[in-house]
């Protein structure tokens, strides 16, 4: 006799309020030489850096710095020849991404985006929470389908996670949110996890 089984699918979601944020920043600099826009962009980032309370100094860092020709720059803010920008990420908690924002702002930095986060500890559990609604939901799902053929569900032949489907789409994971420098009330995250379970169908002799 063949074996007979049951596939289903099952998705969840987890949500959480963003606890941690990062603000991207600019500073610009401009100079008629390469030297003096980038002296001029780094002393602005400085400022920024001394400028900013809301935020640990070990929290702003880095990440970026392009000089170029203000003949190749859409809008340049001067008439020098060269304009050289550094960007900065500042990692703070949420609550405080306001004010960071203030800061750099009255520092002279310019505030291109703000991504809000959560921690990955945090994160791991909305996904462990999320998964392991999926999973029951596809259990209860099989067992109503069994039931209305006259079969009950016995074990689990194969789980995956994620969907195929262009419905459902993969593993959905959107545990961070990014907004304009004027937004600082973030929705919450979500962590969403889909499920395809195949059960080992026998019949109901109850």
């Amino acid at each position: 006799m063949t074996d007979r089984t049951l596939t289903v699918q099952a998705f969840a979601t987890r949500e959480q309020t963003p606890d941690l944020a990062t603000v991207e920043v600019s500073a610009i600099g401009e100079g008629d030489s390469v030297a003096a826009a980038r002296t001029a962009s780094r002393d602005r980032a400085h400022m920024i850096e001394d400028a900013v309370t809301a935020a640990p100094a070990d929290r702003i860092q880095t990440v970026d710095v392009r000089v170029e020709d203000t003949e190749e720059v859409f809008a340049p803010d001067g008439d020098a020849q060269y304009q050289s920008t550094e960007k900065l990420h500042i990692a703070c908690a949420a609550e405080t991404a306001e004010e960071v924002v203030v800061e750099v702002s009255d520092a002279g930095g310019c505030v291109e985006t703000i991504d809000f986060y959560v921690h990955e500890d945090v994160n791991q559990q909305l996904q462990e929470e999320a998964l392991a609604e999926a999973t029951e939901q596809a259990r209860r799902k099989a067992d109503r389908i069994a039931a209305a053929e006259g079969l009950s569900v016995s074990r689990v032949e194969e789980i995956r996670t994620g969907d195929e489907s262009s419905e459902m789409g993969s593993i959905v994971d959107t545990a961070l949110e990014r907004y304009d420098a004027d937004n600082f009330h973030p929705t919450p995250v979500t962590v969403s996890e889909a499920v395809t379970v195949t059960y080992a169908l026998e019949t109901d002799t109850a």
